[in-house]
């Protein structure tokens, strides 16, 4: 991880102000499971093949993929 961290360059982002507030990431994947780390932060859900659709809580990954992503 170390090499890695190097070669991109994230190293600096430990000396940096940067704090991710104000940070949104957008998945599109198989879904995503439930999970402690992730409660309070999907802040909306679609599933565009079965055509469902939701705010936190009603998400979920049928699939198994992209929970891990």
């Amino acid at each position: 991880m170390d090499r890695v961290r190097r070669t991109v360059g994230c190293d600096r982002l430990d000396t940096s102000q940067y704090n991710g507030r104000g940070v949104y990431v957008v998945v599109l994947d198989s879904g995503v499971a439930s999970h402690p780390d992730l409660d309070g932060r999907i802040v909306e859900f679609q599933d565009f093949i079965h055509g469902r659709k939701g705010k936190t809580g009603s998400y979920y990954d049928d699939n198994g993929h992209g929970t891990h992503v």
